[in-house]
């Protein structure tokens, strides 16, 4: 101890002397202060595992307190099984007190089962569980004790945490749950602890008398939630008592150093994703709501809060589970998905703690409850005036999902678009759609899945609308601001920089930015560089006046001053991006970002993967420095060792400003420093070196510059020189010797062979590193053998060295094959495309089209209008082609007459072009039901699609020429398959009433062990099957059918919907209710048999707010269906009486004229004619009446002498019915006009 003192007064005499006043004067305190005797007892049980390090400042925080420890407090210390000296430090406290600190020994078990031991002994009032190594405030168990005195019908209080720092040493009140104390003292009583949430035992002031011999912390839960559900389960024995969340006692909280505590390492912990969900949230949640009914809302956001973390842990970070097996995963998804069972959507979308925001509750909702938020959010960010761009993004889960962007009502199409998936193992977890659009002056309007969205713009929130204002372009200065990093030159923009001195048509002024401690000052001085001092008052003013900051390198070293810029950031990279750095590149902000490689550009700008860029920020040009190593020879020998860093080594950041880190004391002992120091030292080397068969130069990474020192370097390996620069570096080497390093595609680009030397092959993956695996394979594409061992390292190396270093040609395909050109004009390209982002965006022609495309196949035709309407006709006559797909679009639209006029205007058309003219002009006659003309242009088709095909016979079905209906003929012919026509015949025998024939034929067809599992998915054969199965009552056969498509096929809408029919039938609501949910289909979408079915199962399951909710959605044609309007009354009834369901009619008639009929009907029924009249010329103003429509007029008509509009009906009625004729009709026909001619 005394050593220690000396060692720390001549380290830091004035920290010493500090620390020496501090405690002096706490010692005085707790001498001269007098100790306040509480009004209650309480005892401290703490469970200790080699705390010994800790264990003096615990005791001392609880002997100063201001409440007299010796009659107020006992410490109960469980030893749990420790390996240091805890026990010995222990004992040493429990001789100066041993009447209030009791030492219990057990073998290791774990916390739990520490404080269930510690638990037994307990005698006071009140009982917590500090850990041992964490302390408390002095003034902590008094403010307890007063609160208890006041407040006698507490049962719970909760204490106010503060992080201490133990590298620092400092206090940090930045707990995010301590925004439960923001009022100071809070009560709530334990059935609603409102926005509160508490699951810390530790934190928890627990009265004794309300543990029960049952409640004890579940000794299975490791690494965490026992404190958890020991609270939760607490709570809910309390029976509506009082909780105190109070500010005052001050917990602090022992961040370790070593990272040591058990939070910190419970993601390494296979229970963290079993155990603790099985045996700790999902039985919590279970007991609540059968004691309860069900969960209470701070329960839920309790569990969601675990939920959470377990979903920023693992989103796009897969290799954070790598120690779990696939089963393992597997069952961890389902307690997932069993979990947030007991979790409202209402608590998911209205969390806000931990830094959920609305795309993590979009994903959590999409990815473990199948829903959609209730109202979507579009963002519109980064005004891009010089483009004329902007930035609209949302967020979703389905893949379905559909945007409309509209500018004064016409669609806009998006000059680009990306789709970022980002992953909770293989599920998607959340989808980032980004578009950028054209800025115009007017109001931009959006709607996701034709439903308006909530916009938000500059700080604001607004509905479905908002306008926007096109600005003009900054002022070009040509003042470009290029630097690499801030210690260091030499990578692509110092060769950026050269490129523009030497070729610079554009009059680009620029700068270079660099330490004048770097090495490279003075280098780049004798260049001439226009050199600007990091960090420099010259630095700054051309931070604020520069159009661009080109760097090699991102982060907050681009701007050391956070000062607000309106420059563009242009990242250069520092090598080729062959893994996914997604993760790290997504939180950073450019404007463009360079690839060298085709594989690269696509991996970045592909939809689908985990990047948020795409092709407007990114592009492939090649990287500056690549110029001067096209065709390079090298005269000496020399193997360049170049090893990349791990994340999980770097010390912290000294300061946002730098790049410089902390220096990691336990460098020495990595995997990573033994195995480098392996190779420099390793005998081939050695021996290659004495016989002057080659150098051997070691350039560390710049992260491992700090710790040079540590390696035992042999003579033989040289360093790097003061002069030397990456590209000289290259230049100079023949041989690379790499693990992972992008360097190795510099080397490529030379032509020179590279050894991968990957020792920590199977763990550098796992989340220890900025990225994760990506594209690149290193085994099949890379440009080197891949070694995982020195001994078979040191034989290729050996191996290239007889061969002089020349690199095999399987290796020169696989780069020639890499990268698009290799040529000297990188520079150039780089320059070209940062003058692009300088000028107004184009729409690209392959995009117009590709919109074009997209919307014709998702059936988007208003879409395809606006693009024809807006894009092409302005610019240029159409092709008889593009008239063609115009003219489709219009007829989906309704514009009949204009896509007439455009069919017409086709001249000079091929056969091909004809054939479509002539489908086009089968629709419309279709349209006006004129089977016969359409059936004649079908005719004169060349060549018919499968739906062109069923639209054929759609309309021989319905025209005179119906009996040229023969099946048969299309079964061996060009136009269907064989199947194909099987199916037709199947439907026509069904359609015919012979349903035995047609089940037997599709029995025929499914047991032909040859047919293709897409056919079986396209033409849904066995559903089919399942359909006449069920019509025939052989419910277990149609259960069978459904199982059999599963084999094949993916559950879709259709089967789900078989699904429902037959669970329906047999009387199993639950499922029927269950599987509509999981349909991702709009409502109003879907037969209504099958949503009548849907309200039925509710009702039954007396589920009458979700009935409620569900009619409320309907469009009006669903309320033209009996049933579901006696559903409707039948919930009037349960909700307002009988009378409220006029009532209830009359109000939402307005913008629900179906309901007109029913009211009408109602005051037919009721007797009061004149209203039933009035309602009935209501409906029909929006209505097309059918026969029994227009039969209920002529009775109401009649009954008030309104014979002209009596037989009007009449004769409507056979006019458009006839099917529905009889003789009777014509009777009242004849009676109606004769009453008609003498009321005249």
């Amino acid at each position: 101890m005394l050593n220690r003192k000396i060692r720390k007064l001549l380290r830091d005499p004035k920290l010493f002397i500090n620390d020496f006043k501090k405690n002096r004067v706490v010692k005085l305190n707790n001498v001269m202060q007098p100790k306040t005797v509480g009004y209650f007892s309480y005892s401290v049980v703490s469970a200790v595992y080699n705390s010994e390090k800790y264990l003096d400042d615990f005791f001392k925080s609880f002997i100063g307190q201001s409440l007299n420890f010796k009659n107020n407090i006992q410490l109960i210390m469980v030893d749990d099984g420790s390996t240091d000296n805890s026990k010995i430090k222990i004992k040493k406290w429990v001789d100066k007190y041993p009447q209030n600190i009791h030492y219990f020994y057990k073998e290791n078990g774990g916390q739990a089962s520490a404080r269930n031991l510690g638990l037994t002994k307990v005698q006071t009032d009140w009982v917590t569980f500090i850990d041992s190594d964490d302390f408390v405030d002095e003034n902590y168990f008094l403010n307890i004790d007063n609160l208890a005195e006041k407040k006698s019908n507490l049962k719970l209080i909760c204490c106010n945490q503060i992080y201490y720092i133990e590298e620092t040493k400092k206090a940090e009140d930045r707990h995010p749950l301590n925004y439960r104390f923001k009022n100071g003292l809070s009560i709530v009583t334990s059935d609603d602890l409102e926005k509160n949430i508490q699951f810390s035992a530790p934190l928890s002031f627990f009265k004794m008398e309300n543990i029960d011999n049952e409640l004890r912390f579940d000794e299975t839960l490791k690494p965490t939630f026992e404190d958890g559900k020991f609270v939760a389960h607490y709570i809910l024995g309390l029976n509506n008592n009082e909780i105190a969340f109070f500010d005052k006692p001050k917990y602090f909280n022992r961040k370790r150093e070593d990272k040591s505590s058990t939070m910190d390492n419970a993601w390494l912990n296979k229970g963290q994703f079993g155990v603790v969900l099985e045996n700790g949230y999902i039985p919590t949640l279970k007991n609540y709501q059968k004691k309860l009914g069900s969960v209470p809302r701070f329960m839920q956001r309790t569990i969601l809060w675990e939920m959470l973390r377990l979903v920023k842990h693992i989103v796009n970070q897969e290799e954070n589970l790598s120690f779990l097996s696939n089963d393992e995963k597997s069952n961890f998804l389902k307690l997932m998905d069993e979990t947030f069972r007991y979790i409202e959507k209402d608590t998911i979308l209205s969390f806000e703690l931990g830094s959920c925001g609305f795309s993590r509750q979009v994903g959590m909702l999409g990815c473990f409850k199948q829903c959609d938020p209730d109202i979507q959010v579009a963002y519109l960010e980064k005004d891009d005036h010089d483009q004329n761009l902007m930035l609209v993004r949302y967020f979703h889960s389905s893949v379905d999902d559909d945007i409309d962007l509209k500018i004064n009502g016409k669609n806009i199409v998006p000059h680009y678009e990306k789709h970022s998936y980002r992953y909770f193992l293989d599920r998607i977890f959340l989808i980032e759609s980004r578009f950028w659009i054209p800025i115009s002056n007017g109001e931009l309007s959006i709607s996701i899945n034709s439903k308006p969205v909530n916009i938000n713009y500059i700080g604001k929130r607004y509905k479905n609308k908002v306008a926007i204002k096109k600005h003009n372009a900054a002022k070009v200065t040509k003042h470009w601001l290029l630097m690499d990093r801030d210690d260091c030159a030499g990578d692509n923009a110092e060769h950026l920089y050269d490129g523009i001195i030497k070729n610079n048509p554009h009059n680009i002024i620029p700068a270079f930015i660099l330490s004048k401690k770097s090495p490279d000052w003075d280098r780049l001085k004798k260049k001439n560089f226009n050199l600007v001092e990091y960090g420099s008052d010259l630095h700054k003013t051309h931070l604020i006046n520069c159009d661009y900051v080109i760097s090699s390198h991102l982060g907050n070293i681009l701007n050391p001053f956070a000062v607000k810029c309106n420059h563009k950031k242009v990242f250069l990279q520092h090598g080729v991006t062959k893994d996914d750095i997604s993760k790290w590149i997504n939180n950073c902000h450019f404007d463009l970002m360079l690839t060298a490689t085709e594989d690269e550009y696509n991996s970045i700008i592909s939809d689908g993967n985990r990047y948020i860029y795409g092709e407007k920020e990114i592009k492939l040009t090649g990287f500056p420095r690549f110029d001067s190593l096209k065709n390079t020879k090298c005269i000496d020998k020399t193997i360049l060792i170049m090893p990349t860093w791990r994340k999980n080594l770097s010390g912290q950041f000294e300061s946002n400003n730098s790049s410089k880190r902390i220096y990691n004391e336990n460098f020495k002992n990595s995997e990573y420093f033994k195995e480098i120091q392996k190779i420099i030292k390793s005998e081939v080397l050695k021996e290659i070196t004495s016989k002057n068969l080659a150098r051997v130069i070691f350039c560390p990474h710049p992260n491992t510059k700090d710790y040079i020192t540590e390696f035992s370097l042999p003579d033989y390996i040289e360093l790097p020189s003061k002069s030397d620069t990456f590209n000289s570096l290259i230049l100079k080497s023949s041989l690379l010797i790499t693990d992972y390093s992008s360097i190795a595609f510099d080397f490529a680009y030379s032509q020179k062979p590279v050894i991968y030397y990957q020792f920590d092959e199977s763990d550098f993956f796992n989340g220890n590193h900025t990225y994760s695996r990506g594209y690149f394979n290193y085994h099949d594409k890379g440009f080197g053998a891949v070694i995982n061992d020195i001994e078979s390292l040191s034989h290729e190396i050996k191996k290239l060295q007889k061969n002089n270093f020349l690199i095999d040609e399987k290796y020169l395909k696989r780069i020639r094959e890499t990268f698009p050109v290799i040529d000297s004009n990188n520079c150039s390209r780089v320059v070209s495309a940062i003058m692009s982002l300088e000028n107004t965006d184009e729409l690209k022609e392959n995009k117009l089209k590709q919109y074009i495309s997209t919307s014709c196949i998702n059936n988007k035709w208003d879409r395809v209008v606006d693009a024809y309407e807006h894009y092409l006709l302005p610019s240029r006559t159409l092709t008889s082609e593009e008239k063609i797909l115009y003219a489709k679009a219009l007829i989906h639209c309704g514009s009949i007459s204009k896509s007439i006029d455009l069919i017409d205007s086709i001249n000079d058309c091929i056969d091909y072009e004809k054939s479509e003219v002539y489908k086009l002009q089968s629709l419309i006659y279709m349209i006006h039901f004129n089977w016969d003309k359409a059936v004649l242009l079908w005719r004169q088709c060349n060549s018919l699609t499968t739906s062109d095909t069923f639209l054929y016979l759609l309309a021989l079905a319905f025209s005179t020429y119906k009996d040229e209906f023969n099946v048969h003929q299309f079964s061996t012919s060009e136009i269907i398959t064989k199947t194909e026509g099987e199916l037709l015949s199947i439907l026509h025998n069904f359609s015919i009433g012979n349903i035995d024939l047609a089940k037997t034929q599709t029995e025929i067809i499914l047991s032909d062990k040859n047919i293709k599992s897409n056919v079986l998915a396209l033409f849904k054969l066995d559903i089919i099957l399942s359909y006449f199965n069920f019509i025939s009552s052989d419910f277990d056969g149609s259960h069978r059918s459904l199982q059999n498509y599963e084999v094949h096929s993916k559950s879709d809408g259709i089967h789900r919907l078989m699904i429902i029919l037959l669970a329906f039938k047999k009387n199993e609501h639950e499922k029927v209710i269950n599987q509509f949910d999981s349909l991702d289909r709009d409502i109003n979408k879907l037969p209504t048999s099958i949503v009548k079915l849907y309200l039925k199962s509710i009702m039954v399951k007396r589920e009458f707010i979700k009935a409620r909710g569900v009619i409320n959605n309907l469009n009006e044609d669903k309320f033209l269906d009996d049933e579901i309007a006696i559903i409707l009354a039948d919930l009037e009834w349960i909700e307002s009486r009988a009378l409220n369901s006029l009532n209830l009619w009359e109000n939402l008639s307005i913008s629900h004229p179906s309901l007109n009929k029913k009211l009408a009907i109602a005051y037919r029924t009721l007797g009061d004619i004149e209203k039933s009249y009035y309602y009935f010329m209501q409906y029909e103003k929006s209505m097309n009446l059918d026969h029994e429509e227009l039969t209920f007029k002529s009775e109401i008509c009649q009954l008030l002498n309104k014979w002209t509009e009596a037989s009007f009906s009449i004769n409507e009625l056979i006019r458009y019915h006839p099917e529905f004729v009889d003789s009777n009709t014509w009777k009242r026909l004849s009676h109606f006009q004769m009453m008609e001619s003498l009321s005249k």
